[in-house]
């Protein structure tokens, strides 16, 4: 097989084997790198603490639609062991804080939680219950 004849193959074998052999493995490379690139940046940290209270911050880069950062809003409101402390969901992060009798690492996975409901939500919900929920937090645009 000459060189020629491998890079521009006339035949579905010699296609096929472009394909298994070159482009496939780069593609699953790409992805690979994607998904450990991705998976190393934290969604929440703890920014700080003081004698009462420990203070977190939410990463809202990693929800780009304005319907996740509502539901993880939502979902915070209703969670008694988080104070928001400013409700702007149209930045780059997020400010929260939790009284010290909780458990900062349960707060954390709690955060994360709320975090993989949203991206979730924004595929699983309906039109109809996106829009109410959207309709419910415009003013925090």
């Amino acid at each position: 097989m000459k060189f020629t004849a491998f890079f521009f193959p006339k035949t579905r074998l010699q296609h096929i084997v472009l394909v298994l052999v070159f482009i496939l493995p780069s593609f699953v490379y790409c992805q690979q790198a994607n998904t450990v690139s991705s998976a190393s940046k934290a969604f929440a940290t703890i920014t700080s603490t003081d004698a009462t209270n420990t203070y977190f911050s939410a990463d809202l880069t990693q929800m780009p639609t304005f319907f996740e950062r509502a539901y993880f809003l939502d979902a915070v409101f209703s969670d008694p062991k988080l104070v928001v402390n400013n409700s702007n969901i149209s930045g780059t992060s997020i400010a929260l804080f939790s009284s010290k009798e909780y458990d900062s690492a349960k707060v954390l996975e709690s955060l994360e939680s709320y975090y993989k409901k949203a991206i979730a939500a924004e595929k699983d919900f309906s039109l109809a219950k996106k829009d109410e929920l959207l309709k419910k937090y415009e003013k925090f645009r």
